[in-house]
């Protein structure tokens, strides 16, 4: 079972013990890198919850996001004036409903 197919039940747990180095600098361990098809380059995200730090490999979601609207656009017929109007409306409706127009 890979790491993507994982279930919280039998999640894959192993730990390393590493070492900062200069300029902050920390080596992730070739068989984590190695497993997990992390490369030279790669881009990451870092969490601090309390004492721990998680780091994680980040994925560029901005492309895969404009891809789906664009399909939803093509799907709906939809004209990129109509896509920015309805969030207009919506906070005018919001701004009447919540200060009465003022």
């Amino acid at each position: 079972m890979t790491n993507s197919q994982a279930t919280a039940y039998d999640l894959r747990l192993e730990s390393s013990t590493i070492q900062m180095g200069e300029g902050g600098r920390i080596t992730v361990p070739a068989r984590f890198r190695k497993r997990l098809g992390i490369k030279r380059g790669d881009t990451f995200s870092i969490v601090q919850v309390d004492s721990f730090l998680i780091l994680t490999p980040r994925e560029f979601v901005v492309p895969g996001a404009a891809n789906a609207i664009a399909r939803i656009m093509e799907e709906r017929g939809l004209t990129l004036e109509e896509m920015l109007a309805g969030p207009e409306e919506q906070r005018k409706a919001i701004y009447e409903e919540r200060l009465g127009g003022f």
